[in-house]
C-alpha cells in the first residue's frame, strides 16, 4: 500500500496509463484481489499453525514480491502487486490474532492504535523517501522500490527476533474444525456491525488518498509541490490519530463513543475542505484533523475481537478483513470512472470543483452510513467492564 500511494504518479507515467480508470484495472485492483482471495486461506492456516512463521512466511512473500516490482514491467508489477495483497492479508490476521493473545480486551484499543500508527509511518518514509531518490538524486522507479524493499527486511528481522506465539505459560487449544469457527464467526452481527463500520470510514479514506494531490491543486490551486507536502498532514493525523483513538476509547471504557464522535466529524471535515480558502496552513490543520478522526475504524478490530471467543477470533478477523479490502475496490474504481466521466481534459487530469464534488459523493454517503452504525451498535467493551466491576459490588 506504501509502494502504491508513494509511487502511483509515476508509475501512471511509466506504464503510460492515461486515465484515472486504466490506473485503478491495471494496478490498484491487482492488490485488492489478491488480499480478498487469501483472507480466508489465512484464517484457517492460522488456526492450524504458527502465527509467528506464518508472520515470517508473508513478509518474506512480500519483500519477494517488491523485488519483482522493481523489475519496471506492466505485467510482472501487477503479479507483484497480487502477491502483495496476499501477503498483507496474512499479516493483517496474524497482527490482529497476536493483539488479542498478547492483551487484555481494555488494552487492545490502544495496541492495535499504535501497531496500525507504526504501519502507517511507513507511509509516510515512502512518501519522502521517493521525493529525495527521485526528486534530487534522479535515482529511476526501479531502484526506489528497491530501497522500499530494504524496510521489508529490517521489518523481517525484527519480527524473527521478537514475535512470540503467546505469552508463557499460554497456548489456545482448538476444539474444532477452522470451518466451523468460521461458520459460527459469521453468525455473530456484531462482527458484521463492526466490519461494516470500518468499510464505510477506511474505503473513503483510502481512496481519497489517491486522489488528494490532484485535488488539491484543481480545486484551492496549490502547487503540485506544496499540494504533495498536504498528504504529510493527513497521513501525520492518521499515524497520532490510531493510537490516540485507542487510549480514548479506554479512558472512556468505550469504543462506541469515540467512533460515532469521529464519524460525525468525519464528515463535516470532508464538505468542509471543499470550501475552505486557498492557505496552505489552514488546508494542512484541516486535512491533519481529518487523519485522527477517520483513525476511529481502528477501533472495529478490538471490538471484534472483544466479541468472539479467542480461538474465533481469526475466523471474525477474515469476516471484517473481507469487508474493508472488499469495499475498497468497488469505491476506487466508482471514484476514477465518475472523475472519468467528468473530466474536461483527461490527460492532464484537470477537474474543476464540482467534478470532485459529484464524484466524491460516494464519500459522504458512506461516512453517514458510518454514523448510523456507531448510533446502533452495542459496544462489547462496556459489557467486559461491567463484568469486572460485578464482583466488587
Amino acid at each position: 500500500m506504501a509502494i502504491e500511494g508513494a509511487l502511483k504518479t509515476q508509475l501512471q507515467k511509466e506504464f503510460n496509463l492515461d486515465s484515472e480508470s486504466g490506473y485503478t484495472r491495471y494496478v490498484a485492483s491487482s492488490f485488492h484481489l489478491g488480499n480478498l482471495l487469501f483472507i480466508l486461506p489465512a484464517a484457517y492456516l492460522l488456526q492450524r499453525y504458527s502465527v509467528r512463521r506464518i508472520t515470517l512466511g508473508a513478509f518474506f512473500i512480500a519483500i519477494s514480491s517488491a523485488l519483482m516490482m522493481s523489475y519496471i514491467n506492466i505485467a510482472v508489477f501487477v503479479l507483484a502487486r497480487f502477491f502483495f495483497g496476499a501477503a498483507h492479508a496474512f499479516c493483517f490476521l496474524c497482527l490482529s490474532t497476536l493483539i488479542s493473545r498478547w492483551f487484555s480486551p481494555n488494552k487492545q484499543g490502544l495496541a492495535t492504535g499504535v501497531a496500525v500508527a507504526i504501519g502507517l509511518s511507513g507511509l509516510m518514509i515512502c512518501q519522502h523517501a521517493n521525493h529525495f531518490l527521485h526528486g534530487y538524486l534522479g535515482l529511476g522507479l526501479g531502484y526506489t522500490i528497491l530501497f522500499f524493499a530494504c524496510f521489508g527486511i529490517i521489518a523481517w528481522i525484527f519480527a524473527y527476533v521478537y514475535i512470540q506465539d503467546y505469552p508463557e505459560g499460554e497456548k489456545i487449544e482448538l476444539q474444532q474444525n477452522p470451518f466451523a469457527y468460521l461458520k459460527e464467526a459469521m453468525s455473530n452481527r456484531k462482527n458484521w456491525a463492526f466490519a461494516a463500520f470500518a468499510a464505510f470510514m477506511n474505503a473513503p479514506f483510502m481512496v481519497y488518498l489517491l486522489h488528494l494531490q490532484d485535488f488539491l491543486t484543481n480545486v484551492h490551486g496549490l502547487e503540485s509541490t506544496k499540494a504533495g507536502i498536504m498528504f504529510t498532514w493527513i497521513s501525520l493525523g492518521n499515524i497520532v490519530g490510531n493510537p490516540l483513538m485507542g487510549l480514548l476509547s479506554e479512558k472512556w471504557q468505550s469504543r462506541r463513543g469515540p467512533m460515532l464522535l469521529a464519524s460525525i466529524t468525519t464528515l463535516a471535515l470532508l464538505i468542509l475542505l471543499f470550501y475552505l480558502p486557498a492557505s496552505s496552513l489552514l488546508i494542512g490543520a484541516v486535512l491533519f484533523l481529518l487523519g485522527v478522526m477517520i483513525s476511529a475504524q481502528v477501533l472495529s478490530y478490538p471490538s471484534i475481537a472483544t466479541a468472539n471467543p479467542p480461538h474465533m477470533v481469526s475466523s471474525a478477523m477474515s469476516i471484517a478483513s473481507l469487508v474493508v479490502m472488499g469495499s475498497i475496490t468497488p469505491f476506487q474504481t466508482l471514484t476514477a470512472h465518475l472523475l472519468d466521466y467528468c473530466s474536461n481534459c483527461t490527460k492532464g487530469y484537470l477537474y474543476t470543483p464540482n467534478d470532485y464534488w459529484f464524484s466524491f459523493s460516494p464519500f459522504f454517503i458512506a461516512v453517514t452510513i458510518s454514523i448510523v452504525i456507531a448510533l446502533l451498535i452495542k459496544d462489547p467493551l462496556e459489557k467486559v467492564t461491567n463484568q469486572e466491576k460485578a464482583p466488587s459490588s
